[in-house]
């Protein structure tokens, strides 16, 4: 030893032809940082020598260690294997394991935006995915279950986690929130009084272009393997276009087919489009909201539209001047004001 070295040599003269291996095991004085050089001595082939040396690995035994680490998760496994030389996969370990929300339940979708948004710092609307959680995704039991080595954005994550509970995600008035796909009631209403241009209809025909079919690959639950499920229609159970979809966060089958047959219905059904442009009034709405359309057809056999001028309030009733004649002959009349 010399120069702050130790030593240590050693020996290997089995007249074997086989492969050998050995193990040296070395005691440090006390727990350090050290390093490690390794050589041969003498050289292959003298003393009638036949061998080729490898050096395999270098490990360090931790005799004491910390029973726990600040925002880590441990866990302790005891694997026994056989007497055999074991081949690498032995020593991987398949874990199954279930985030433990701040704010939230386990495995739900209002709870992975939760932790997300939170951790970005975002203003998350909780009332709005309160109630979808509480209406759908857990009477249907939707859940996300995905887990990424990845880095993606954190817009594509939340884009994830609401396509997991056929929802999507947008900002309502800076906060972070959800919105649900689907018949929902009408949110407002928007007349020609409130248009800068007028309503134009447009229709979108049939084409071979358009998808027939949807393939939605997912991950199985049971056999953690990749599957795809086909969603088609009855009367067209050999689609021409078929549109390769991958869907994160969903481990059942079925909730896979629902969600390849939602989009695959979007392009068959959703032909028509309505395009129109107002001042401020498209400000009062989101992306997703069901919005009623009126006309300016006079005497129109299922709407009015016009402007209240003013009003007046006598004795609690409220009296209003409005610019058209109201029609009161209609089945079953309401007036929408906004």
């Amino acid at each position: 030893s010399g120069a702050g070295w130790i030593s240590k040599t050693g020996e290997y003269a089995l007249k074997n032809v086989n492969g050998l291996g050995f193990t040296e095991r070395i005691v440090l004085d006390s727990p350090g940082l050290v390093e490690v050089r390794c050589r041969r001595r003498n050289e292959q082939g003298s003393n009638n020598a036949r061998d080729n040396m490898y050096w395999q690995a270098l490990r360090g035994r931790l005799l004491t260690r910390p029973s726990s680490y600040a925002g880590v998760t441990l866990m302790g496994v005891t694997v026994e294997t056989g007497g055999k030389l074991a081949a690498q996969s032995d020593r991987r370990v398949n874990v199954v394991a279930t985030r433990v929300y701040d704010s939230g339940v386990a495995r739900s979708i209002s709870g992975a935006l939760m932790h997300v948004g939170n951790s970005l710092g975002l203003q998350m609307d909780t009332e709005a995915i309160g109630v979808l959680e509480s209406t759908y995704w857990t009477p249907d039991g939707e859940y996300f279950d995905f887990a990424t080595g990845d880095s993606i954005s954190a817009l594509e994550m939340l884009q994830k986690i609401t396509n997991a509970g056929k929802s999507y995600f947008l900002l309502s008035d800076g906060l972070a929130s959800a919105g649900r796909e689907g018949v929902k009631p009408w949110t407002g209403i928007i007349t020609p009084h409130e248009m800068t241009e007028e309503l134009q209809t447009g229709f979108t025909a049939p084409s071979d272009d358009d998808y027939d079919g949807v393939d939605v690959t997912y991950i199985n639950g049971i056999t953690w393997a990749e599957e795809t499920v086909q969603c088609r229609t009855s009367d067209n159970p050999t689609p021409v276009k078929i549109e390769d979809y991958k869907l994160d966060g969903v481990l059942s089958r079925d909730r896979a087919y629902q969600t390849g047959m939602r989009r695959l219905m979007k392009y068959l059904q959703q032909r028509e489009t309505y395009q129109t442009t107002t001042e401020l009034d498209a400000l009062c709405y989101n992306v997703g909201d069901r919005i009623i359309l009126t006309d300016d057809i006079p005497d129109s056999a299922t709407t009015i539209s016009c402007l209240v001028e003013s009003l007046s309030t006598v004795n609690g009733v409220t009296t209003m001047t409005v610019s058209e004649p109201l029609n009161w002959t209609y089945p079953n009349p309401r007036a929408l004001i906004r």
